[in-house]
Formats: structure tokens, sequence, C-alpha cells
């Protein structure tokens, strides 16, 4: 498991497939999406759910307690970030200064 460090948060990005339900009805008629937006699955997608959060994340801000929780589905800056690839489960997540988190879209989306 990836564990983020410092003002880190882990993200699981939501695929295409379930932000955008005409995605799959797209494909059916040919559209091809390039190969490396295929393969991450994240062409235009700036939601996620919080998978870790760093150790000193959102601690500057406020009164030092984090308005985002593991488990938050989260609406995040669209570019901002790095994607990392976990070779144990085949998944792509996102790690994100804590202050690239835009809104807390609803609680414990896991």
């Amino acid at each position: 498991m990836i564990k983020p460090t410092g003002h880190h948060v882990l993200i699981k990005p939501q695929k295409i497939e379930d932000v955008y339900q005409v995605y799959k009805a797209a494909t059916a008629f040919g559209i091809v999406l390039p190969e490396d937006a295929t393969k991450k699955k994240q062409i235009g997608v700036s939601t996620g759910v919080v998978v870790a959060m760093g150790s000193t994340a959102y601690l500057e801000y406020g009164d030092g307690q984090p308005w985002v929780q593991v488990g938050d589905l989260v609406a995040y800056v669209r570019h901002g970030g790095m994607y990392i690839d976990d070779p144990e489960n085949d998944e792509v997540f996102l790690l994100l200064n804590d202050g690239d988190i835009a809104a807390v879209l609803s609680g414990k989306k896991e």
C-alpha cells in the first residue's frame, strides 16, 4: 500500500465510467481514447475518494483539524498532484498536496 508523507493526501480517482455514464456508450460507437487515458481512465476526472493522509496534512490550516477524512469523496484541482501506479493491485492513485483538495462532496464513499 502507498503511504503518503507530510502534507500529501492519497486519492483513488473515480473511473471515467463512474463519472460519465455516456463513456460506455461512446466507446461502443468506436470513439478511441489515447492509450494513456484508457489505461488510467482519468480524462476529465477531478473527483475521487481519500485513501490515506500524511501525518502533517492540514496541520497548518485553521485549528489544525483536517476537514477531509479517509473515505470522503472529494473534488480536487484538475492538474494537481501526480499519478502513482500500485503494482500490488494494478490500481492507479493520485498523490496531492492537502491544499489541492477543493471540496468535500460527501463522506465515506469506500
